[in-house]
């Protein structure tokens, strides 16, 4: 487990570090510029014929890196890595930008989710989630391209949408108990995807509060876990200390209405027994 997350990790943090070591490129032909991919095949294309086509979104491999492409390689030898000025040029073309969401909606929805707010990247299940999580979790080659997905993500403009997604997984991994075969590339990669330091570590944060055995986590140092265990704990008898003094606090204003109602209806019953007192008076006159 170690030994692998050892390998994941310094494949992330030369992710993060925008990969310090130089490749060689060759020209890409980009989606910001003509929208064409390969001989006969546009990007408008796969939008709106393979959306929903679930058989050749799984058994075709060589699309994913055209749609989303890194400074990296992959297996596909015609898709060619990103250089530098192909980044920038895809930041400053708002058609490259949408079709990369329209992407992004494609595979989501090829994975049981839904992108529900595309402002923050807020994502949740669709209404289909339970026949394409049992293909995620049987396809585990799909780990490897939503791995792909956060990245390029990051890379090409929407690096807000990496943490909700992570969340979502994480969510769905470790307190639904969803994907067990997709969890270890969760924690491995997907996490570790995320650029936002901040928000990377909220989310180990959550992965370890929420991971079963905790002696068994692998993703941060233990005098981190140690801290994070103390804030969850003294967290958790704030909180009981809190919900007892409203306990507390209603069983005394329960006590005094009782009080209240009860001394109400002495005066009443005494009430009513001075006017039959008076009444038996009269009556005897």
């Amino acid at each position: 487990m170690f030994s692998r997350f050892e390998r994941a990790a310094r494949d992330m943090q030369n992710y993060r570090h925008d990969y310090p070591v130089s490749l060689t490129h060759t020209h890409t032909l980009f989606i910001c510029h003509d929208l064409y991919l390969l001989p006969g095949v546009y990007i408008t294309d796969i939008h709106e014929k393979w959306y929903g086509d679930y058989e050749r979104l799984e058994y075709v491999h060589t699309y994913i890196q055209w749609l989303f492409p890194l400074q990296e390689p992959g297996v596909n030898y015609e898709a060619s890595t990103l250089t530098k000025e192909e980044i920038t040029d895809f930041l400053n073309h708002s058609i490259a930008k949408e079709n990369l969401l329209k992407s992004y909606k494609l595979m989501l929805d090829f994975y049981g989710i839904v992108l529900c707010d595309e402002k923050t990247g807020e994502v949740r299940r669709a209404e289909h989630w339970e026949e394409r999580f049992h293909n995620l979790n049987s396809h585990t080659h799909n780990n490897l391209r939503i791995t792909r997905i956060l990245k390029c993500l990051g890379t090409l403009g929407y690096p807000h949408y990496q943490a909700p997604l992570v969340h979502f997984f994480l969510e769905e991994t470790l307190v639904n108990r969803q994907l067990p075969n997709i969890r270890d590339s969760v924690l491995s990669y997907f996490l570790f995807a995320v650029l936002d330091k901040t928000q990377r570590r909220n989310l180990i944060r959550y992965a370890y509060l929420n991971y079963e055995p905790k002696d068994e986590f692998v993703w941060c140092p233990k005098k981190i876990q140690k801290l994070w265990s103390m804030q969850s704990k003294a967290a958790k008898e704030e909180a009981a200390d809190s919900l007892g003094s409203q306990k507390d606090t209603l069983i005394s204003d329960s006590e005094a209405q009782e009080e209240e109602n009860l001394s109400a209806d002495e005066s009443c019953n005494s009430a009513e027994s001075h006017e039959d007192e008076e009444t038996f008076s009269h009556n005897e006159d």
